[in-house]
C-alpha cells in the first residue's frame, strides 16, 4: 500500500471508531418507566379515583377514567411517573406533557415539571397536574433528560369525556 492508501486507511479507522464512540451514550438506555398512574381529583383536589396507565399492577390496558361534561369544570387529573435513572451517572430529568383534542386537534401548551436530580440505579416520581378537556384528548408525554434535552422515553394515553348515553343523562 502506497502511504496515501496507509493515511487514508487510518483515518477512516479513527473516523469510524469516533462515531461509534459519540453513538454509544445513545445505545445505552438513561431511563426505565416503571409505572404511570392516573387520578381523578374533586374540586377540593382530594383523590377520587386512580387508575394504573402503565406497570406491572396494571388491571387493564389504559384503565383510564372517563368524565361527564359538567367535571371537566372541576375535575383536575393527576398523573405520577415513577422512573429509574439505568445510566452510570447522575441525570436530572424532568417530565414534559401535553394535551391534544382528538376532535378538535387543538393543542395544549407543552407544559414541564422541575428538573430532579437522579443517581444512577434510583427511582423518581415525577408528578403533574392537568385540568381535564371537555373533549376526548390524547395526553402526550416525555421523559427528558433536563441537561441536553433529549428525550429519553415517550408514551401517550388517552382520556375521555363520557357520552350522555354512558352516564344516565
Amino acid at each position: 500500500m502506497s502511504a496515501r492508501i496507509k493515511v487514508l486507511y487510518i483515518l477512516l479507522t479513527i473516523g469510524t471508531v469516533g462515531v461509534l464512540v459519540m453513538a454509544v451514550p445513545r445505545l445505552v438506555g438513561t431511563v426505565t418507566i416503571l409505572d404511570v398512574r392516573v387520578h381523578r381529583a374533586n374540586d377540593m383536589g382530594r383523590i377520587v379515583d386512580s387508575w394504573h396507565v402503565f406497570g406491572p399492577h396494571r388491571i387493564r390496558p389504559l384503565a383510564v377514567p372517563t368524565w361527564t361534561h359538567t367535571e371537566h369544570r372541576v375535575g383536575n387529573v393527576r398523573i405520577d411517573v415513577r422512573i429509574r435513572n439505568d445510566a452510570r451517572h447522575t441525570i436530572n430529568f424532568r417530565f414534559d406533557t401535553q394535551a391534544l383534542g382528538r376532535k378538535t386537534l387543538t393543542a395544549g401548551k407543552r407544559v414541564s415539571t422541575n428538573s430532579e436530580l437522579v443517581q444512577p440505579g434510583a427511582q423518581l416520581v415525577l408528578v403533574h397536574w392537568i385540568r381535564m378537556w371537555a373533549e376526548n384528548i390524547t395526553q402526550k408525554c416525555w421523559i427528558v433528560n433536563s441537561e441536553t434535552g433529549e428525550e429519553v422515553a415517550h408514551f401517550d394515553f388517552n382520556l375521555d369525556t363520557a357520552s350522555a348515553r354512558n352516564v344516565g343523562e
